[in-house]
């Protein structure tokens, strides 16, 4: 969905959480400058069988990641009124995104919000 003023796109992503890590929206590719991509997420929802730690990463951004340590068996469902903010920059020879992680496999987690 796209808003007139400041063109604000709103994202939503679901998946199972790999160890490996997965981007939750489109990386940046390489340039000459630093390039910068923000994101506004306002709804996580993880669900896990076994005991994990998930994280959601900006990589090389300025924010603090998002990281939970979850229970056997465990949910979060986490909604902010005022988005909490991660971002990733990129730089010559480097591309980064907005990234989730776990600990192990079986995470399932859904995340929403927006950039622009």
């Amino acid at each position: 969905m796209m808003f007139s003023k400041g063109e604000v796109t709103q994202f939503q992503y679901s998946s199972a959480m790999p160890v490996a890590g997965e981007d939750i929206v489109t990386p940046h590719g390489t340039s000459a400058s630093e390039v910068v991509k923000t994101v506004n997420i306002t709804d996580f929802k993880v669900t896990v069988s076994t005991a994990n730690n998930v994280r959601i990463i900006g990589e090389g951004g300025n924010y603090q990641d998002l990281n939970f340590n979850i229970p056997a068996n465990g949910t979060l469902d986490f909604h902010w009124e005022l988005p909490y903010k991660l971002d990733s920059i990129s730089s010559t020879g480097t591309i980064r995104g907005i990234v989730a992680s776990a600990s192990v496999t079986g995470a399932k987690y859904s995340i929403s919000g927006y950039f622009g």
